[in-house]
């Protein structure tokens, strides 16, 4: 529509690579953001909640507050480390491509 329009073709191009950069920078910025949280949202609740889970467990089976649940908490123990945590990381990895701006 702009060659049939008659404008001046470089000027329109210009204009509208500089109206798509403007875009895609706003779009990097908002991912930004939103990745900045997601990442915060991620390293407290996941990694630092796993941490914490386990300490306070090896803790209880420590003092004998846990009793005779060892084993359940060697199972808890290992399911936090090879099942949950390798699930969320992917989770989190997935979350990431998903709502990167860009393709």
């Amino acid at each position: 529509t702009a060659i049939r329009s008659g404008v001046d073709l470089e000027e329109y191009l210009h204009d509208r690579s500089r109206e798509l950069m403007r875009q895609y920078r706003r779009d990097l910025e908002e991912y930004s953001d939103s990745l900045s949280t997601f990442l915060q949202m991620y390293l407290t609740l996941i990694i630092v909640g796993s941490i914490f889970a386990i300490i306070v467990t090896s803790i209880m089976s420590a003092f004998g507050v846990a009793g005779d649940m060892s084993s359940i908490i060697a199972i808890l123990h290992f399911s936090i480390v090879f099942i949950f945590l390798p699930v969320i990381s992917v989770g989190f990895i997935w979350l990431i491509e998903t709502t990167y701006p860009g393709e």
